[in-house]
């Protein structure tokens, strides 16, 4: 989506550049690679007007100048004084013609850190003066509050009914028990049951634990490998345990 609207305003001229930030290093690195694929795709830029005055952008980083027909990504980080970068000189005072598309905006408004309130700072600079600022997010919120000026929802159960996600089975709609040892053996034949199933279709099940804190993920992991090690037919090199805080 994002490459989607960066490729249309620029092909429709509303735009000459466009800046993506992103809150990691590996976000930064996921978006190049899958940014570059599409750009490489011919049947993406066919669907572009004829005249379109850019067909296909540049992907760069801000290692590179952001000229007319960029896209650059970057780690928010670059967008700070202490740290070199093409951003500041290549956008400055040119921010009626920029659009700056933020990934996983909710660290914009959730900021914790000086530097991360450096975000929202530069978006509102008027030394840039931005006029085309979107944000996606999946937890578009502040603590208990959602985000008033979202202009376009795309729901997990949508998805989910759309058949673009797997369906999601949690684990508190499963029978309830008070034994560790039954809970994940009910898990695990949850797990085996959905492997089984979509074997036909080349589809791998993905069972994923989430838990409170780093603490708990390493208590719950640990509890896991045992359970998965005690007897069963477990094979760690063709199994990936998954605990996710």
């Amino acid at each position: 989506m994002l490459y989607g609207l960066a490729a249309i305003l620029l092909a429709e001229g509303i735009v000459d550049r466009v800046l993506v930030l992103c809150p990691s290093n590996t976000i930064e690195a996921g978006l190049l690679g899958k940014f570059r694929e599409l750009a490489a795709r011919s049947d993406l830029r066919d669907v572009l007007p004829m005249d379109a005055p850019v067909k296909a952008p540049r992907i760069i980083n801000a290692s590179e100048t952001i000229v007319d027909g960029s896209l650059c990504v970057e780690n928010y980080h670059a967008i700070l004084e202490t740290v070199k970068s093409s951003i500041r000189d290549s956008l400055m005072g040119r921010g009626a013609r920029v659009a700056v598309l933020n990934d996983e905006a909710h660290h914009v408004a959730n900021a914790s850190g000086a530097e991360a309130k450096k975000w929202k700072e530069f978006l509102l600079n008027q030394e840039y003066g931005f006029r085309i600022v979107v944000g996606v997010s999946g937890t578009c919120y502040v603590a208990d509050d959602y985000f008033a000026d979202v202009v376009s929802r795309y729901s997990l159960r949508q998805a989910i009914e759309e058949r673009f996600v797997k369906k999601v089975e949690y684990v508190a709609e499963m029978p309830q028990t008070n034994s560790p040892e039954e809970k994940w053996q009910l898990i695990y034949n949850r797990h085996q049951a959905w492997k089984k199933k979509l074997k036909p279709r080349r589809i791998r099940p993905l069972t994923i634990i989430v838990t409170r804190d780093i603490r708990g993920c390493e208590q719950v992991a640990g509890e896991l490998k045992d359970f998965l090690g005690s007897g069963r037919n477990f094979h760690p090199k063709r199994q990936t345990i998954r605990c996710c805080r």
